[in-house]
């Protein structure tokens, strides 16, 4: 599905335009606690595979733009982020299925979903899932 949204520093994200990487969408809202941990784990892992091999795109479902930006600054979040009214109503969020957060998908290089990751990223066992996921993905 094409994914073209603006981040919050006002550069457009296009999914199409990453095809030869992979692309880690990360759907969140502040309000909800695992988040701030999920997102925790994501920027470990965006540092540890680096980014010229796997870009990570936060999207936020916040109620509003502020919540969004006020959770980005004090989680010092490093990877790029966007919001999109209306949360989990949201057009963007309908057609990619998102039903609750965080929710991960992971789309390999050939530009191919290589799955949808709900388990819990916050803990050792859902960590190495999604490293074991992502590798996966940059091997394709």
């Amino acid at each position: 599905l094409p994914l073209t949204v603006e981040n919050l520093d006002g550069k457009t994200f296009d999914l199409a335009a990453l095809s030869g990487k992979a692309v880690l969408l990360y759907f969140w809202a502040s309000d909800v606690a695992s988040c701030e941990q999920a997102t925790d784990t994501l920027q470990r892992l965006h540092q540890e595979f680096g980014k010229d091999d796997l870009v990570v795109q936060g999207i936020s479902l916040d109620e509003t733009k502020a919540r969004a930006v006020t959770a980005i600054e004090t989680w010092q979040t490093t990877f790029s982020q966007a919001w999109v009214p209306n949360g989990l109503d949201a057009d963007l969020a309908l057609r990619y299925r998102v039903e609750s957060v965080p929710n991960l998908l992971l789309v390999g290089r050939d530009g191919k979903f290589a799955g949808m990751l709900y388990f819990n990223v916050t803990d050792e066992f859902g960590r190495s899932q999604l490293s074991d996921a992502v590798k996966a993905a940059l091997a394709k």
